[in-house]
């Protein structure tokens, strides 16, 4: 339950729950659906509109950690500690196809605009690209030296960033698959990773509690906040990317004007929010926590 809130949000909780926490949660092109990902090894899809739980899927064997949905709405991908990726067919509610290739568990996939190629990351430190049209891997991208926590795609389709656990973020040329920067200047963990509407910046969140802002081209660090008081596991750019939430292990959800530092708002709940997304207008945001529940979060100003 949550405890604070800002004037400007309203919380509704979702009618039904996962047995055990939420690790991600992912909105449809649509803006009508939204996916959880969970460590009871499933992924619902819920109504966004009725908070409603329409279907679980079923079919990994370990924690499911990640999951997107094609640029097209018709399929999702999840990822698991069970090393496999699976997609699954929207429209008719099944496994389609299953993806192995990393060694150990994988905690981050990714995708390109126009949806051609996959990118992954685990705990065997190792960056894969999949081509999605032939479903087969055309790179791996080694470099870090600890597991890989989180990638994002440029906007353009044409690089990769990912955070590790080397306290390091990389950047990677998807069709060469060829490292062109390092970032360094975290002093823990990084876990998560985002990259800006303009394509201009990369946002990175780091167990040692601070928001970095860097220039992508010259890799050059632009920023740096000192956001929670206790580990980031999540971050999320608003669709138009002005604004930037941030969820940590304080309980707190906090919404930020990247470009400036500027604290907007701050939510804290009783329970920790593992992930977040906001639907493509902007008026939601949706939360998974660490007890297998989901909250939506309207925007009434």
């Amino acid at each position: 339950m949550m405890r604070t809130t800002p004037s400007f949000l309203a919380l509704r909780p979702a009618q039904g729950e996962h047995a055990e926490a939420i690790n991600r949660v992912t909105v449809t092109p649509s803006g009508k659906y939204v996916i959880s990902a969970s460590n009871d090894r499933t992924l619902k899809i819920w109504e966004i509109e009725s908070g409603l739980d329409i279907l679980t899927l079923f079919g990994h064997s370990k924690r499911v950690t990640d999951v997107i949905v094609t640029p097209d709405g018709s399929k999702a991908i999840s990822a698991s500690e069970d090393k496999t990726i699976r997609i699954w067919d929207l429209g008719l509610g099944i496994e389609s196809h299953i993806l192995r290739e990393h060694t150990d568990r994988i905690h981050t996939i990714a995708i390109t605009p126009d949806g051609s190629y996959l990118v992954s990351g685990g705990r065997d430190n190792v960056i894969v690209i999949w081509d999605l049209a032939r479903l087969e891997p055309v790179h791996r991208l080694i470099g870090h030296e600890a597991w890989v926590m989180a990638v994002a795609v440029t906007p353009d389709g044409s690089k990769v960033i990912s955070a590790a656990r080397d306290n390091s973020l990389k950047i990677w040329d998807i069709a060469s698959g060829t490292e062109i920067l390092t970032l360094t200047g975290h002093h823990y963990w990084v876990i998560a990773v985002t990259i800006t509407t303009d394509g201009q910046h990369v946002i990175s969140a780091s167990w040692d509690n601070t928001i970095k802002v860097w220039e992508l081209n010259t890799g050059k660090e632009i920023n740096s906040i000192a956001a929670h008081e206790n580990y980031i596991d999540a971050i999320t750019l608003s669709p138009e990317g002005s604004v930037l939430i941030s969820l940590a292990w304080d309980n707190s959800l906090k919404v930020w004007d990247w470009r400036q530092g500027e604290l907007l708002g701050n939510l804290v709940m009783e329970e920790k929010l593992n992930c977040c997304a906001i639907t493509p207008d902007g008026k939601r945001i949706v939360l998974g926590d660490n007890n297998g529940l989901l909250y939506f979060l309207e925007l009434v100003n």
